[in-house]
């Protein structure tokens, strides 16, 4: 049965602008922290350290295992549908933000930059340079990683009227609400080739509440009219009804008339055209942030990608006068009430739980490169760089997504070549840029191992047991994982070392293979392994035990396992790196203060330190020095310590892999144990919602029932914290947190 602790408490850009992981601090996915036992040998306990009675050695092995096997494999071969190719390599544009043709000219396209640069170029794989076309970044705020000229539409009539619609984010003067959205038209010169840019026609211009959430695609659908979608206006607007309110433009499917009238006039068939029950300009409600959509140039399906708050993303079908729901629900599950299937909100096609992600919505496939993506949707997740495709089931018909190419790529925008019917992408923030999507190359078997006992780091004939060269470890404060056992081991490279920065942090060397097993009642789950690749980079496979024991699959997505104690969650394996960052050091658990512990070393029968252990037997690049003169984080479950070092602690390793400068959530909070507390910002505000709480912080000095921290550790629903992978409430720390807020007389 679960548990919950009622008694306790009664209780970046485009899209993804932080408030999925605001207030909610993130997870430990793979392979080093997240615990909440340590044990080393084949049988599971429920202690992190030894009793009184251990006998405590020197040094818990007397030399370092040689590693002929243990080695982190090469990336798993992807053996796709189609695969990206550069395509145009001499380029080089970080802010691109998408690629378009205009109508009468296939020769060149257009860029749109983030900062606010028109550019045009040849379509010619070897071209060079670029020409600017039209200079906004007098009038352009890009202040917000949301914000910029996020797109452009040419009029279908472009080659004769020249007029070029732009949608970017601008600072409004004066006071009161600070941005503004504008929707404006200019007028390209076809003699001359330029625009001017002080002849600037505002079709829109919207007050914007904050930086973020502003929708970001303007397009002419095929009914010509032109289409643009709008956030709800980002901030305290996910606990606002803005999208839901048909008298406001955020949070909505617009459509205009640019032809009707000056400067726009409404289609008669507008669901509020009349003006009386809602905008005129309204063509469909209940967005969150429509960032991406298209039109299907075969049917005219209108397809949005609108990016989720903290659990779902959902690709949406949108159709005249449809209600998508937000901020009722997010993707099917109620959001902003407690009920939320009544008759009226249009359900999404399909959705994905959320972490840290913003989808992108695409283009419908009509190339004829590769015949298995006709009539397919492509979209992706821009943090998790998968290029997906809507397939749908040959015999149920029901919607299946699968992956078309792998990869890390912030993709944010797919453009059709309107000679070839090709699909260019464009990647923002990284130099490449462009891409083309090309049929795979012959594919090729994959030897990376698909099951725990063919990795070379446990025995082939019982995968059960570690070989010699894993090393077991464990850590002071173990991370929340629903009060599972785990088992943890590491191995590296013969003849590497591992360094030790000056703040602790461990990096260990390429090559590095990380493990833990996870267990339940004495039933193995999974073993995770997290490997650190030839490129340098990070990444995270998880193998599912079989029910006989006998060994465990590789998975190639997230899973829900039926374990003794409830549902046990594998995360996929795109989700690791929402934690196992590059500013977190990607192997979170190797810090001094995290391992500076007693550690019994089944293969000698010795407990002792493991700093002194590792240090005895040559695994650092410099000596690591006495560990009684080292930090030890606090532990959860040591109540001879203060409740506010071990909540400082729970935050440090739970948390902080998000929480700290330049960190995903995005926000300016830094949860790290040594950051003073004035500094955490633990004492602001809440920024996306205080779930109707009065007087809601971070945190409430003597108010854990205030303290929106305390209240997510307290939920397992679309807010809770820690978001990924965990159903159970860690009833330990909500008490050590709430302790320690009772107690906490003033917040600095």
């Amino acid at each position: 049965m679960r548990l919950v602790a009622t008694c306790l408490a009664g209780l970046w850009l485009l899209g993804c602008d932080g408030s999925q992981q605001d207030e909610v601090p993130g997870t430990d996915l793979d392979a080093d922290t997240d615990t909440d036992t340590d044990t080393d040998s084949d049988t599971d306990t429920d202690t992190d350290t030894d009793t009184d009675t251990t006998v405590v050695s020197d040094y818990g092995l007397d030399v370092r295992p040689p590693n002929p096997t243990c080695l982190a494999p090469d990336r798993p071969i992807e053996n796709e549908s189609a695969r990206l190719v550069v395509a145009y390599p001499a380029l080089e544009f970080t802010e691109a933000m998408m690629l378009a043709m205009a109508p009468g000219d296939t020769t060149k396209w257009w860029v749109p930059t983030q900062e606010g640069v028109i550019y045009r170029f040849d379509d010619d794989e070897a071209v060079t340079s670029a020409e600017t076309i039209l200079d906004l970044r007098d009038r352009v705020d890009d202040s917000d990683n949301e914000m910029g000229l996020l797109s452009i539409a040419f009029h279908p009539d472009f080659a004769n009227n020249g007029e070029l619609y732009v949608y970017y984010s601008a600072t409004k003067g004066g006071a009161g609400v600070n941005h503004e959205q504008r929707l404006s038209m200019f007028v390209f010169d076809h003699a001359s080739q330029t625009f001017d840019p002080s002849a600037e026609t505002f079709v829109l211009r919207m007050d914007w509440p904050n930086g973020n959430h502003d929708g970001g695609t303007v397009t002419f659908g095929p009914d010509g009219y032109l289409y643009l979608g709008t956030g709800d206006g980002g901030g305290a607007g996910d606990t606002d009804d803005t999208a839901q309110d048909t008298f406001e433009l955020t949070g909505k499917m617009l459509r205009l008339d640019v032809d009707g009238a000056d400067p726009y006039g409404i289609s008669a068939d507008n669901p509020y055209a009349d003006g009386i029950d809602g905008r005129p300009e309204i063509f469909a409600y209940g967005l969150r942030n429509p960032f991406r959509f298209t039109f299907d140039d075969a049917t005219g399906d209108l397809w949005v990608g609108d990016v989720g708050q903290n659990a779902w993303e959902e690709i949406d079908l949108v159709e005249l006068g449809g209600n998508y729901g937000w901020n009722i629900r997010e993707g099917f599950v109620c959001y902003g009430s407690a009920n939320c299937t009544f008759a009226g909100l249009v359900p999404p096609v399909i959705v994905y739980p959320t972490s840290g992600s913003s989808v992108i919505g695409g283009e419908v496939y009509h190339g004829t490169a590769i015949t298995g993506l006709q009539g397919v949707l492509l979209y992706n997740d821009y943090y998790d760089g998968d290029v997906m495709g809507l397939f749908y089931d040959p015999i149920s018909g029901e919607p299946t997504p699968a992956t078309v190419v792998g990869g890390s790529r912030n993709i944010v925008h797919y453009a059709v070549h309107p000679v070839t019917n090709e699909l260019y992408l464009t990647e923002h923030g990284y130099p490449d840029g462009f891409w083309k999507l090309e049929p795979p190359l012959d594919q090729e078997p994959d030897p990376f191992p698909v099951t725990l006992s063919a990795t070379g780091c446990f025995d082939a004939v019982d995968p059960t047991q570690p070989l010699d060269m894993m090393i077991p470890y464990g850590v002071a404060h173990p991370f929340w994982s629903d009060g599972a056992t785990k088992n943890r081991w590491f191995a590296i490279p013969d003849t590497t070392t591992i360094d030790v920065g000056a703040d602790g942090d461990w990096d260990l060397p390429i090559g590095t293979v990380i493990a833990k097993e996870f267990s339940d009642a004495g039933e193995r789950l999974e073993t995770r392994l997290f490997v650190r690749h030839d490129d340098g980079e990070w990444a995270g496979y998880a193998y599912a035990w079989r029910t006989d024991g006998t060994d465990a699959d590789l998975l190639y997505g997230g899973l829900t396992i039926d374990a003794p104690s409830g549902d046990w969650v594998v995360p996929d394996r795109n989700d690791c790196l929402s934690c196992h960052s590059e500013v977190a050091g990607g192997s979170l658990g190797f810090e001094t203060w995290q391992l500076n512990t007693l550690h019994e070393y089944p293969s000698t029968g010795r407990t002792a330190n493991q700093l002194a252990t590792l240090d005895h037997i040559g695994m650092f690049t410099t000596p690591i020095g006495d560990p009684t003169t080292l930090p030890v984080l606090p532990a959860i479950e040591d109540e001879t310590l203060s409740s506010e070092d071990r909540a400082r602690a729970y935050l440090h390793v739970n948390c902080a892999m998000c929480h700290q400068p330049n960190g995903t959530s995005l926000t300016d909070t830094d949860f790290r144990y040594d950051t003073p507390l004035d500094m955490t910002g633990l004492c602001g505000p809440p920024i996306h919602g205080a779930f109707g709480i009065p007087g809601a912080m971070l945190i409430v000095p003597g108010d854990p029932l205030a303290s929106i921290v305390a209240v997510r550790m307290n939920r397992r629903d679309a807010y809770q914290m820690p978001p990924l992978t965990t159903l159970d409430i860690d009833i330990t720390g909500v008490g050590v947190f709430h302790s320690w807020i009772f107690g906490l007389a003033t917040c600095p």
